[in-house]
Parts: structure tokens; sequence; C-alpha cells
């Protein structure tokens, strides 16, 4: 697992003050964004944090959008539940993240299994890493990973820029597959598979404290 630098390090401490947190979430949620539903099951709310004039209404759905001009999305998230989808995921761009509240488990593919495109797009052979209030983390936007524990009471606040570097979608047996093209699949009932963690994860998602989710 890398290290983040110092700098961000001591920011993620910094906005994970109670004081500084409750500001933040407070002035976020009155720009709301689209929550995410996964199987009729709220999955995660977001809001903008960002002013007022860099935002506009969407034209036919009514939430909040960030105008074309502004160069970064910053969000402020509140992650309800783990992923429910059996693969990984990755971001049409590069991201930054910083846990304000709460925490949660994530898996990417390990070093090993890299090597192995059988194992590649196996969560059961992935790495887990745990993030805590007042950590951050970086990810590129080619970079898969899928929240396999969480905390319900876990905020972030999710810094992306606006500029797209791909589509983003998942990982099925070492291909990348359209999230469009996913999603259908999964009314479809085409993508299922068991993404129960091995036993030895179970006491490091524990390390999260009461209330995690799986």
């Amino acid at each position: 697992m890398k290290k983040e630098p110092l700098g961000w390090r001591i920011l993620a401490k910094v906005l994970a003050r109670p004081s500084v947190s409750r500001r933040l979430i407070k002035f976020a949620q009155s720009r709301p964004y689209f929550d995410i539903y996964k199987d009729e099951k709220l999955y995660m709310r977001r809001w903008w944090l960002v002013p007022s004039f860099a935002l506009a209404p969407h034209p036919k759905h009514g939430w909040l959008e960030v105008k074309p001009w502004w160069p970064f999305r910053w969000r402020i998230h509140h992650i309800v539940s783990a992923d429910s989808d059996p693969h990984y995921h990755d971001h049409q761009s590069g991201y930054r993240t910083f846990i304000l509240t709460g925490g949660y488990c994530e898996v990417s593919p390990s070093k090993i299994s890299t090597r192995f495109p059988s194992l590649y797009s196996n969560m059961s052979a992935g790495q887990l890493r745990t993030f805590r209030a007042g950590s951050t983390a970086s990810a590129k936007a080619t970079a898969w990973h899928s929240i396999s524990a969480v905390n319900p009471q876990t905020y972030t606040l999710f810094c992306m820029s606006t500029k797209q570097v791909h589509e983003w979608g998942f990982l099925v047996e070492g291909v990348k597959v359209h999230w469009r093209t996913y999603i259908q699949a999964q009314k479809m009932g085409s993508t299922k598979e068991n993404k129960e963690l091995p036993p030895e994860y179970k006491a490091r998602l524990e390390a999260l404290g009461k209330g995690y989710k799986q």
C-alpha cells in the first residue's frame, strides 16, 4: 500500500475534526446531487461542495450539475452501504478522497493477482485496505476497486477532475464492461457471482467498529 504524501495526510486530519467536517457537510447539503440506489436500496447520498455560482440545475431531472468551466468535482458522499456489485469498478477520472467520519474497507487487485489473469478480477484474491476518519487515498481513473464493508455513518470529501479520461465500467473475467452494458446485464440476471470475502478478512472488517455492513 502506498503511503500518501505528508501534506495530504495532515489535511485529512484537519478535515476530519468534528468542527470542520460538520461545517463541510452542512454547507454541501444545500447543494444536492442525485442519490445512488442499488437493488432498490440506498447506496450513496451526494452533495456538491462547490460555490452556488458554479452549479446549474439539470435541465431534465432538476438536480444540480457543475457548470462546464468549473475545473473540479468536489462532493460530500454519505456511503450508506457496501458495493453490492460482484465485480470491481473503475472511475471516469482520477480522484482523491478524504474520510470525514466513519470508515470503510476497500478491495482491489493485489500485485500477485495481476500476474494471473484468472485471479485478477477475483475479489477473494484481492488486497484489502481499511480507511478510517482522518485518512485519505487517491487513485488513477484506471484503478479497479470495490467497497467491501462500510460504517453506515461514513461521510467523505470526494475530489475529481471534470476532465474525463475514459468511460467507467466493471471488470468481468478480466474484461472491462461499460457501465451501461453491465447494469443492463444485471437487470437480466447475467452478472451474478459470489462476492463473499474469505474468512481471514473478517477480523479486519470488524476493525471498523460496530455498525459496519458488508
